[in-house]
């Protein structure tokens, strides 16, 4: 097997791999100082995510690159992990909304808020399962056509569910900013998520160029029509609108993550030992208020 030099992606990919190698890491280094709990806390679960399936995806990126002929799986699951980036860091800002409101109020959400954050993330789990056909279909559009014209359409579904929940996020975030005084110093993560509102809509533009420019045998057809094509499109446009508008956004919300962290009250972080200090004693009734509060 004969192999290549790395073109300009190649070396995208190589430099985003170091990056988020050390993200990740500092992620681990502020949940062992911080006392984050993953479980409780979705935003962390899914930036987490979206940092594995980005080392992933850019491992691959390589290796079609260094192979001279690789094979359809291969090149189905770059495809597919480049259909589904987006996803993830969608998630990880609704999770952070959710907690902003959790810790800062201490009260549930309205019962519609909390249906529409449920709709949304329906929606992202649809977007996935929708990108991953489309990702197999695309793959294997040089061998049928049927594959290609359905991949096709079902990349601009993927792509116009992802600008909806997008639209979503921004009206929870305008939403929340207008009840900022009741979530105190956890306005800053809800401040966070906004500043990186603009990164995700140059984003969400890239994905929708990518999905209606698509022609021919889907993502490995030339043209200039393609030029905003995630595998083999112009890198320059690949670098400004995909890997640093997501970069950013992964910065932004870790660095608000770990400041809504600083200020969640010591007693939400150690709920259990509240708990089990009570069965230990006899609480009077503030007390039993006070367990009632945090849970």
């Amino acid at each position: 097997m004969t192999t290549n030099s790395l073109k300009p992606r190649g070396i995208i990919a190589s430099v985003e791999i170091a990056v988020y190698v050390l993200t990740t890491l500092f992620v681990f280094i502020s949940k062992t100082r911080y006392r984050i709990e993953f479980r409780k806390q979705g935003g962390w679960v899914y930036l987490i995510l979206f940092l594995v399936l980005r080392i992933t995806s850019c491992v691959l990126v390589i290796v079609l690159e260094l192979t001279s002929n690789p094979t359809i799986g291969l090149v189905v699951a770059q495809v597919t992990l480049t259909a589904i980036a987006l996803t993830p860091l969608l998630s990880a800002a609704i999770g952070f909304l959710k907690s902003a409101a959790k810790f800062g109020t201490g009260q549930d959400l309205p019962r519609f808020f909390v249906y529409a954050l449920r709709l949304s993330k329906l929606a992202l789990l649809a977007a996935i399962v929708i990108g991953i056909i489309a990702g197999s279909d695309l793959a294997n559009g040089a061998e049928s056509v049927s594959s290609a014209n359905n991949g096709r359409y079902l990349t601009k579904v993927s792509a116009l569910i992802l600008l909806g929940v997008f639209v979503s996020i921004c009206v929870y975030t305008a939403w929340f900013l207008s009840h900022g005084n009741s979530l105190g110093h956890f306005r800053t993560i809800v401040i966070g998520v906004g500043l990186s509102l603009p990164f995700f809509l140059v984003r969400i533009i890239y994905s929708i160029l990518s999905a209606f420019t698509l022609s021919g045998s889907g993502y490995f057809s030339g043209g200039v029509a393609n030029k905003f094509n995630t595998i083999n499109g112009s890198w320059p446009i690949y670098l400004v609108m995909a890997v640093l508008s997501q970069f950013f956004i992964t910065v932004i919300l870790f660095i608000a993550g770990v400041a809504m962290q600083k200020d969640i009250p010591q007693r939400y972080q150690n709920e259990q030992d509240l708990e089990n200090a009570s069965k230990e004693s006899a609480p009077d009734s503030s007390f039993s208020f006070l367990l009632r509060r945090l849970r």
